[in-house]
C-alpha cells in the first residue's frame, strides 16, 4: 500500500511538475478544490465539470505556512478555505458552480475576556455583500474584502474596557457634551462595527 501512495505521489507530481512549477499537495485536495503550491506560496484551485481550471494567488499571503491553511468541504458544491494568523482567522465560503464564486468573507478577531473565569471573546467581521459580488474569483483579495470599509458585524459581543478612561462620542464623532466616559473593566455590548476614522 505504502508503495502505491509513493507511485501515486510521484506520478502526480511528475504530471504536475511540468505546468509552471507547480506541484499539487495531495491531502488538500476536495473534490474539485485545492491547495497547490508555487515556490513558496500557496494557491487555490479549481478545476469545473467541463475541464476549465481557475486559479486564485491572491488570497492566501505568501508568508502563511501550510500548517496555517485549511480547506474542508462543506457539501457537494460548497468549500471553507480557512487563513489562521497570529491574531485574527480569515475564513472565505465558496460555491462551484457554475464557476467558482464566493459566499462569504469573515474575519475573526480574539478579544481579552471579560473576566479569568470566561474565555476570550472573538468578534467576527464579515465582507458586505456588494463587496463579495463585484470580483471574480480569480481577482478575489483578502486584503480588499476584508478591509475596515468593506465589513459589517456578524452578531452583538460583550467585552470590557480595556483602557484606563474611554470617552464616548455621538454619531457624528464628536465628543458628547459633559464628557460622560467609560472606565477599565467596564462591560459593554458592541452592537455594530464602524469603519475607525
Amino acid at each position: 500500500m505504502r508503495c502505491f501512495i509513493y507511485k501515486l505521489i510521484f506520478i502526480l507530481t511528475c504530471s504536475f511538475f511540468g505546468v509552471s512549477g507547480v506541484i499539487p499537495e495531495i491531502q488538500a485536495n476536495i473534490n474539485e478544490w485545492s491547495l497547490l503550491k508555487n515556490g513558496e506560496s500557496y494557491f487555490l484551485n479549481y478545476k469545473g465539470s467541463k475541464g476549465i481550471a481557475y486559479s486564485n494567488n491572491s488570497l492566501i499571503d505568501a508568508d502563511l505556512d501550510r500548517s496555517s491553511i485549511a480547506l474542508t468541504t462543506k457539501s457537494d458544491e460548497v468549500v471553507s478555505l480557512v487563513l489562521s494568523y497570529p491574531r485574527d482567522i480569515y475564513s472565505f465560503i465558496f460555491s462551484s458552480e457554475p464557476t467558482p464564486h464566493i459566499l462569504s468573507a469573515c474575519k475573526q478577531i480574539n478579544l481579552s475576556a471579560i473576566d479569568d473565569s470566561q474565555a476570550a471573546t472573538i468578534m467576527v467581521l464579515c465582507s458586505k455583500s456588494s463587496v463579495l459580488n463585484n470580483e471574480s474569483f480569480t481577482k478575489l483579495n483578502a486584503e480588499q474584502l476584508l478591509s475596515p470599509n468593506n465589513l459589517y458585524l456578524d452578531g452583538k459581543i460583550k467585552v470590557a474596557i480595556e483602557n484606563e478612561k474611554v470617552f464616548l462620542f455621538d454619531d457624528d464623532n464628536v465628543q458628547m457634551k459633559n464628557r460622560p466616559y467609560l472606565i477599565k473593566g467596564d462591560v459593554v455590548e458592541v452592537l455594530e462595527y464602524k469603519t475607525p476614522c
